[in-house]
């Protein structure tokens, strides 16, 4: 009866140069080109996306319709009345979807942020409005932001393909 042997055969040189370029697409300031570039171009889309639809699966479907007094008071300052949601002044669509977010680096952490700059103010109350509603007046939540499982499946296939170009 004949033997059979398995052999494994590793090129040191070509594993060395893989986990070289592994390591260098690794470093903070390449994931911080990643995350400022595809990662943030993705991200802004889909709140375009969201935006557009007036909702998303990803926050539950389609928005609340706006209450009568809501649209009331919108028409009467010169708005559109029951739509676009969230849109009354373009402030926070423009806020998420043509201001790119804002990516920092320190030793041993990259980090991404949406929206990028610090908000502030009438836009941060109604960024938190939008996202978890308020008590008084009652408004429901709107959310704008928002990830799921093709967000999740989108950044890990690009980070796979940042880290490992061309494998």
């Amino acid at each position: 009866m004949g033997s059979f042997d398995m052999v494994i055969t590793v090129e040191t040189d070509n594993a060395s140069t893989l986990m070289t370029q592994v390591m260098e697409n690794l470093s903070d300031a390449r994931l911080a080109t990643w995350l400022a570039g595809p990662v943030d171009q993705f991200l802004r889309a889909r709140a375009q996306a969201r935006f557009s639809g007036q909702g998303s699966s990803e926050v539950g479907g389609p928005w609340a319709p706006l209450r009568d007094a809501t649209v009331a008071i919108r028409e009467s300052k010169g708005f559109p009345g029951a739509r676009p949601i969230n849109e009354r002044t373009g402030q926070l669509r423009d806020l998420l979807t043509s201001t790119p977010g804002r990516t920092t680096m320190s030793s041993g952490f990259t980090g991404y942020r949406l929206p990028g700059p610090d908000v502030v103010g009438d836009l941060a109350d109604k960024l938190s409005t939008a996202q978890i509603g308020t008590d008084n007046p009652r408004t429901v939540p709107r959310p704008v932001l928002a990830t799921d499982a093709v967000d999740l499946e989108f950044l890990l296939v690009s980070l796979l393909e940042h880290v490992l170009p061309g494998v």
